[in-house]
């Protein structure tokens, strides 16, 4: 869908009195990006005088700033659900929490009013579709969605921006961020408390629990490296997973640790799931102006996707099993200008 249509129809729903009683809703296991950005479109629904809900498992303690969106209490508890919006999810398999009567996808899309994305790869059928894939983040579009709706920003919509481009950005680190990113944030800046986003920041780039250094210890201690150091992978089976008293959440961020250690063009963590399959989560060098091992095209291999330095994908079989196959998707996948693995 063209990006000012979308905004036109949504700035026009606002003022729909049958566009009410809405959830939004994110992926499994969400992250800053995917939390950050419904809050704050939650918290734009509610500016407007619609009753809204983010839709979701609890967030990780980290996010707690942030939890008045979920928190149902204010209505007494949940409410049934006449509109859904998805914010930073690629499909339906990828919906963190259903509500009751609704686990069928057909069924979900029929009150699917809105979908707002920043991976290529997004699967949901809606009328009100926007993909912006040249977005560090969800919560740029939903800055602009602020923005075409003439909604200001305060203290609570601008940290939860905030936290949506900082954190997939890595902190303005990444190879995704782009001047708007730097741009978003210095315009949120202005209604942070003191000027400045500290807290936050140290909440999500300075602190790291003592179970989560073990973690990485243990991530580090215990990687396979191949190709002359060249990949790298840290398997967490579920034996390993119950002795540590592991869970998806404490798990993230391990694998851009991974990424850091000199020489490695791309790091992988495979994450044994209940079901016995492994999640594998990807991380490489990939930039638009050098090449490297594009993440979403080898994930892509897999039935998975993402963006191209960033994305995941399942696989079942022996964990050597499969870093053999991820080790030769990586060689495939390869495009580089100037270097190879």
């Amino acid at each position: 869908m063209v990006q000012n249509d979308f905004y036109d129809a949504f700035k026009a729903s606002l003022s729909d009195p049958t566009f009410d009683r809405i959830y939004v809703l994110s992926h499994l296991n969400p992250d800053g990006d995917a939390v950050g950005s419904a809050c704050a479109l939650t918290y734009l629904l509610r500016l407007s005088g619609k009753k809204a809900l983010y839709f979701t498992e609890t967030p990780d303690h980290k996010y707690a700033y942030l939890s008045d969106a979920w928190n149902s209490d204010r209505y007494g508890g949940l409410f049934a659900p006449e509109h859904f919006i998805t914010t930073d999810t690629t499909g339906f398999s990828r919906l963190s929490k259903l509500p009751d009567g609704f686990s069928h996808e057909n069924e979900f899309e029929l009150l699917l009013s809105f979908v707002i994305d920043h991976h290529k790869c997004n699967s949901f059928s809606c009328t009100h579709k926007l993909v912006l894939s040249e977005k560090a983040a969800a919560g740029e579009i939903i800055f602009d969605l602020y923005k075409n709706c003439g909604i200001g920003f305060d203290e609570y919509s601008a940290a939860a921006i905030y936290t949506a481009i900082a954190t997939d950005t890595g902190c303005f680190r990444y190879a995704n961020t782009r001047a708007s990113s730097f741009l978003c944030a210095a315009e949120l800046c202005e209604f942070a408390p003191g000027g400045s986003f500290y807290e936050i920041n140290k909440i999500h780039f300075e602190t790291k629990s003592f179970k989560k250094i073990k973690i990485e210890s243990y991530a580090v201690e215990n990687a396979i490296f191949r190709i002359n150091g060249a990949l790298v992978f840290s398997v967490f089976d579920s034996s390993e997973r119950a002795r540590l008293s592991i869970t998806d959440i404490e798990l993230e961020g391990v694998v851009s640790m991974l990424r850091q250690i000199e020489g490695v063009r791309a790091a992988f963590v495979l994450k044994q799931q209940p079901s016995g399959e492994f999640k594998v989560s990807v991380r490489t060098d990939y930039t638009a102006a050098f090449g490297g091992i594009n993440a979403a095209e080898l994930c892509a291999c897999f039935s998975g996707g993402g963006h191209d330095a960033a994305a995941g994908c399942s696989l079942s079989g022996a964990p050597d099993e499969i870093i053999d196959l991820l080790e030769s998707a990586a060689v495939k996948t390869m495009n580089s200008k100037n270097a190879s693995v």
